[in-house]
């Protein structure tokens, strides 16, 4: 959500703020460390997106689709500490809908706004290529995984679980990494795509 600042009342300037704060509570979707790069993909659940965000909410396809890019495609070791936020949006309804990536979008960070554009119709593809292009990940030589591995969180506090569902609630915590350590287990269980629903429930409408 893009936020222009304007001349307002004092009445207005609260009604705004009090949109603000009710649609920043209304965000949805998933959240996943690998290495040094920390994937969020966001959403408003208060909006209508036709069916858009429907890749975000099936554990099945970007979460799942995600995680497979990040495991076959090791990152470069000296590659800095990042956040990369995706985000599904509308300027408005006649406008359609529109994707944004910011890097570091947190107090502190290197801010930079990536990429603001026209959501295609095939989102996943779009955000997984826009993701490729941004880490610099080469071609794979192999064709698309069919399982990936999840590692059980072993630790109560500072386990870099994935994060999937309503954000921020209690709930959008899995119990599962993407990685071993860092408070997850160096064991791991390979999980196929239509086994992501069993351990993943789909983010409701």
């Amino acid at each position: 959500m893009r936020i222009r600042f304007i001349a307002v009342t004092s009445s207005l300037l609260a009604m705004l703020v009090f949109v603000s704060v009710s649609i920043a509570s209304s965000e949805a979707g998933l959240d996943v460390t690998f290495s040094s790069v920390q994937l969020r993909v966001l959403y408003s659940v208060a909006l209508d997106y036709q069916g858009a965000d429907s890749c975000i909410r099936d554990p099945r396809q970007l979460l799942f689709d995600s995680i497979s890019l990040f495991q076959t495609h090791p990152l470069k070791p000296n590659l800095r500490q990042e956040v990369l936020q995706f985000e599904l949006y509308q300027s408005s309804k006649k406008a359609g809908n529109l994707l944004s990536l910011v890097r570091d979008p947190f107090e502190g960070g290197q801010f930079k706004e990536i990429f603001d554009g026209r959501a295609n119709q095939d989102l996943k593809r779009q955000i997984l290529s826009i993701l490729k292009q941004q880490l610099k990940l080469p071609p794979s030589k192999e064709g698309q995984p069919t399982t990936i591995k999840l590692y059980k969180c072993v630790e109560t506090k500072g386990c870099d679980d994935i994060l999937f569902g309503s954000f921020p609630s209690d709930e959008m915590h899995t119990g599962y990494c993407v990685a071993p350590g860092k408070g997850c287990d160096s064991k791991f269980i390979s999980v196929n795509r239509d086994q992501m629903q069993k351990l993943f429930s789909t983010i409701p409408e």
